[in-house]
């Protein structure tokens, strides 16, 4: 895998969300596709490589062999141009999942077929694919991270369609509606990380068909004063709500900021010395007490799993 991905990977592993759930782009007009492809692969120190077919040309992919003896691809060379088919199988193994930012900056990549195999894609995976336009991904994608399809056409396209990109029952951006008050529908099942980003809304009502809010979902949104979140949610990722008026408020009340017996923030202001987290809370959000500087002392009761 390249330096510079290693590094993105690093900086950015712990910002977004786990369980945000899959696409079927342009299935009506591409199919669903399942590739076996007959590909024979290569192994180095840390990563094993496979030559696939895109365009008129050839490209590497690297991959690692799962415990479960199934593939996750996790890099791409940058010239890969045109149209890619990843394969369903490596070397008789089930290709499953796309790595964090596996094509990242892919800029001459134009469509993208990902196989009925796959059920898990990462974060930024096609992040700043700038000419990717056609991406078909199957029912069989459950997992989706954050920024998956940032800065690319498919996403613009879908965002002219509609200003909340809902595909298979998954919110995965509405960071360009322009609506106050957001009422987002009840398909939904999970919101995925970076979903609302920067967004200017002042509500939102999340139905109770959700059950996961990815990291920094609504992160930055400044004017977001009213969040009606439904005890269906079982999972929170990381800063969810930071920086939003709602937070603000739910800080005046206490500064440990609980939802449906999950801690999902911290005031870093007011926390300081011994903090002890109520009886109750089952879980403790990912970087809830990151930067925390003024605590010496925390209590964790047994309620958390």
């Amino acid at each position: 895998m390249k330096l510079w991905k290693k590094v993105l990977a690093a900086v950015t592993a712990g910002m977004l969300c786990l369980g945000c759930a899959g696409v079927s782009g342009l299935q009506g007009v591409l199919g669903s596709v399942s590739a076996v492809m007959p590909v024979c692969a290569a192994e180095n120190d840390t990563a094993y490589t496979v030559t696939v077919p895109v365009g008129t040309r050839t490209t590497q992919l690297t991959y690692a062999v799962n415990a479960e003896d199934t593939v996750e691809i996790t890099d791409c060379e940058n010239d890969a141009a045109g149209d890619l088919e990843i394969p369903a199988e490596i070397d008789g193994k089930t290709v499953t999942s796309i790595g964090d930012s596996a094509f990242y900056g892919c800029t001459s990549l134009t469509s993208v077929i990902i196989p009925n195999s796959v059920a898990n894609i990462g974060y930024s995976v096609f992040d700043g694919c700038t000419s990717l336009a056609e991406i078909t991904i199957p029912s069989s994608v459950t997992s989706v991270g954050g920024n998956a399809f940032q800065n690319t056409p498919w996403l613009a396209a879908r965002q002219e369609e509609n200003p909340l990109v809902i595909v298979n029952g998954i919110l995965l951006d509405g960071t360009t509606c322009t609506d106050e008050e957001i009422v987002i529908p009840n398909d939904v099942t999970s919101i995925c990380g970076f979903a609302f980003w920067e967004n200017h809304m002042t509500s939102v009502v999340i139905p109770d068909s959700v059950t996961s809010i990815g990291s920094y979902a609504f992160s930055d949104c400044g004017n977001l004063k009213n969040i009606t979140i439904p005890d269906s949610v079982t999972f929170f990722g990381e800063s969810v709500f930071t920086n939003t008026a709602w937070v603000t408020y739910r800080y005046d009340e206490n500064p440990l900021v609980i939802v449906n017996h999950i801690l999902v923030d911290v005031d870093r202001d007011q926390c300081s010395g011994k903090v002890t987290i109520p009886d109750g809370v089952t879980s403790i959000a990912e970087g809830a007490f990151e930067n925390c500087s003024q605590i010496t002392e925390i209590a964790i009761p047994d309620s958390v799993n």
